[in-house]
């Protein structure tokens, strides 16, 4: 019978003999309350700070001059109740911080000196993981992860310069524009990812106005999630393989992951956007980072790390709430499992003190998710108001103007007339690709079941190899458990979802698939090689078939080409005109209205020569025959894969309209 694999470094240990460890460990967390003292209070004086400013100052720095909802340009009085609800949330919050705080404290001087015995080599387990730490990182994964992060750039670079789409540009003209203080304190429609908002404003005003700037936040976060996927993965697979192997198992686990997070389509697309999924990717890989290590090594600091980021993942976007609700759950379920000692380790032996040990790390977790939910309603207090207000958005519908069975109705996040619209649910298009986030790719360009089969054999055959080690379970449930989260919302909730708000099962499917390709390549080279190609084949040839997300560029440059100085165009789409965004000075640009429903009365101008419709799948088919009677013909449609093909442009122009004039060009 052959022993179980320690999870501990080597190197014996005798009985009864003084361990120099003990004292490191002591020091060790002496240092780690230090820091999260550090932290903790840093915090909470920002937290005090915003409890103390007068509601009338706060009420003036939330105030949206465009808020629908004001009944006058001067009333103040929702942004006074913006302010009350936040100051009074920020000093919740800070008692919170300061309790949890020194309950992490104290819970870790309590645990030291165990924590000296459990640097000790010892028979246990597979998967006690208490006081494990990956080796030093060689040399050469260090020169290998910065490769792949150059590689993750040069994807990602033709992306980031294709024209904005309707939800960024909605994002742009509802909030973003408008500066920090309406950002942080309005939310009259889904448009706004707050801390995407925030950092967009302020990439364009330190670099002017472009989709590279405005995207300049997302491509950064991107990067981070690689780098902070590639630090969980090597933990995660530290205690996944036998100790004979593990510093080279974990090594390439971790860089196989952060290639797979620079390589997937789902990843790739959504750090290329002005939206605040690839902030929530980064932030739920840095949760998953800290809550392993935290699970491995109890350091206290890690826990405050937690509670930080998977607050600023709700920040980034509202449906992150399920990382913690999923850190929490796991922690619940091991706690339950080490109270009645009935976990896997506990049948194979687990000594009183470890399970001690699993329960004081439990609920350190549980704390840090107390704590990163008091900073979260913190931080969305003043936009709880705007939530209220308008909850019925969340509500799924369908009408008769939503696309036909199969076909996502291509209806924005930002558009404020959710409730007017086929919302997609579980049933539609969108529904496979919340599923097929997993795999890595949404197949918008390829056969979605095909395209995903390498990425879902991997992600099967990483669960499995996770099963191994308590850390590494508890890290890729936390990780993936999100997703049945979301899940049993939408539907017990009856609201609707886009593919996009499971971006933050992303990382947690590239350490799944690192892992898994790690363990594919260790059990049969050959055929590890030709899956992980096979993988990074599909993704490639994804990301290379795709057209821009929507095409508004494209199509206002070629009216601005063909126009004269008299000419007019009407943006025809399901609310505002976002093709204004790229009109040249000189050509007015104005809205049908929400769906188009005012094109007849806004085309009997005779100077009206284009219009430029977007989502010609979603607006009511009257819409066509209504430029048909008005003289106008498609010119010209150019295809946009965002919603599964529903985001194409097109461009009509008036049939009978004069030929541009030479003296008067554009």
């Amino acid at each position: 019978m052959t022993r179980p694999a320690r999870e501990s470094a080597p190197g014996p240990v005798r009985d009864g003999a003084a361990d120099p460890r003990r004292g490191s460990a002591r020091e060790s967390s002496g240092d780690s309350n230090r820091a999260l003292l550090l932290v903790a209070g840093a915090v909470t004086v920002l937290l005090l700070v915003g409890a103390s400013v007068p509601t009338d100052a706060l009420a003036r720095f939330f105030d949206h001059p465009a808020h629908p909802m004001k009944s006058a340009p001067d009333d103040l009085a929702r942004a006074a109740r913006s302010a009350m609800w936040f100051r009074t949330a920020a000093l919740g919050a800070a008692l919170a911080w300061i309790a949890g705080a020194l309950v992490l404290a104290r819970r870790r001087r309590d645990r030291r000196d165990e924590e000296g015995d459990l640097a000790r080599p010892r028979a246990s387990a597979p998967g006690a993981a208490h006081g494990v730490r990956p080796p030093p990182m060689p040399w050469r994964s260090t020169v290998s992860l910065a490769a792949i992060l150059l590689l993750a750039i040069a994807v990602r670079i033709p992306f980031l310069v294709h024209g904005l789409w309707f939800d960024e540009i909605a994002a742009i003209g509802d909030f973003t524009k408008y500066g920090p203080g309406p950002i942080v304190g309005s939310w009259f429609t889904p448009s706004n990812h707050v801390l995407q908002s925030l950092l967009s404003w302020l990439s364009d005003q330190a670099f002017g106005t472009s989709e590279a700037t405005l995207r300049l936040p997302s491509l950064l976060a991107g990067l981070v999630a690689v780098v902070a996927v590639h630090a969980a993965a090597r933990r995660v697979a530290i205690g996944a393989t036998p100790s004979a192997t593990r510093a080279g198992f974990a090594d390439l686990a971790g860089l196989l992951a952060a290639l797979a997070m620079a390589l997937m389509p789902v990843a790739v697309l959504e750090s290329t956007e002005a939206r605040g999924y690839s902030l929530v990717m980064a932030f739920t890989a840095i949760s998953i980072w800290a809550f392993v290590r935290g699970v491995q090594q109890g350091d206290s600091w890690t826990w405050a790390l937690l509670a930080i980021s998977g607050a600023l993942a709700v920040w980034s976007h509202f449906v992150a709430v399920v990382v913690m609700l999923s850190v929490g759950l796991v922690a619940a379920l091991d706690l339950g499992a080490a109270s009645i000692g009935r976990g896997a380790a506990g049948r194979a032996g687990e000594s009183s003190e470890s399970r001690a040990a699993r329960r004081s790390r439990d609920l350190s977790a549980l704390t840090a998710c107390v704590m990163s939910g008091a900073l979260a309603c913190a931080l969305l207090a003043p936009l709880l108001p705007d939530v209220l207000d308008t909850r019925e958005q969340f509500r799924a519908s369908a009408t008769a103007s939503a696309p036909a069975a199969g076909a996502a109705p291509a209806l924005a996040s930002g558009a404020s007339n959710a409730s007017a619209l086929g919302t997609p649910t579980l049933a539609s298009a969108e529904g496979l690709r919340v599923l097929l986030t997993l795999t890595g790719t949404w197949a918008a360009a390829l056969p979605p079941l095909a395209a995903s089969i390498p990425g879902a054999l991997l992600l099967v055959i990483g669960c499995v190899c996770a099963a191994r080690a308590r850390s590494s379970r508890l890290a890729l449930g936390a990780a993936l458990s999100g997703l049945p989260i979301l899940l049993l919302i939408v539907i017990v909730g009856g609201s609707w979802t886009y593919a996009r708000f499971a971006s933050f099962v992303i990382p947690g499917a590239a350490i799944a698939i690192g892992l898994g390709a790690a363990a594919a390549l260790a059990w049969n080279r050959r055929a590890g090689a030709a899956l992980v190609a096979l993988a990074a084949a599909s993704y490639a040839m994804e990301l290379s078939l795709l057209p821009p997300r929507q095409p508004y560029l494209e199509a206002m440059d070629e009216a601005a080409s063909r126009a004269t100085r008299r000419d007019i165009v009407v943006d025809a789409s399901i609310r505002g005109a976002p093709s204004a965004f790229y009109a040249p000075p000189g050509l007015p640009v104005i809205s049908a209205g929400s769906m188009a429903e005012r094109l007849d009365d806004a085309t009997k101008d005779a100077r009206v020569r284009f219009v430029v419709l977007s989502y010609p799948r979603v607006l009511p088919i009257d819409r066509e025959a209504t430029l048909r009677a008005r003289g106008f013909v498609l010119e010209r449609e150019w295809p946009g894969w965002i919603d599964w093909g529903g985001g194409s442009v097109q461009l009509w122009q008036r049939a009978n309209a004069a030929p541009p004039s030479p003296s008067a060009p554009r």
